[in-house]
């Protein structure tokens, strides 16, 4: 979700609701945040895999694209780290993450 600057009104009612969902995925089995959570336990060749099965069912989570991209950067894979926090940054420009990788 990206809110330009400036942007105040409702805001917070956003938040809320951006909030809500992501409890919600906590929440439930077979859902996105769960495989990202899987990737972060699992070796760097299972997390990638991870990723881009959470990426099947949420493809607009810039957080899983930032993730994707710093696990290729480590693996000296750079055109394909490159695309993923290129995407990051597509869907939201102010990922400071995927910005400063």
């Amino acid at each position: 979700l990206y809110i330009p600057e400036g942007f105040y009104h409702g805001t917070s009612c956003v938040e809320d609701c951006v909030g809500a969902v992501h409890q919600v995925e906590r929440l439930t089995p077979g859902t996105s945040f769960e495989r990202f959570v899987a990737s972060r336990k699992g070796t760097p060749s299972e997390a990638v895999s991870l990723l881009r099965e959470a990426l099947k069912l949420d493809g607009t989570n810039s957080d899983y694209w930032m993730e994707l991209g710093v696990l290729y950067a480590s693996a000296g894979r750079l055109g394909e780290a490159i695309a993923c926090l290129e995407k990051s940054l597509d869907l939201n420009p102010l990922n400071e993450d995927a910005r400063s990788n």
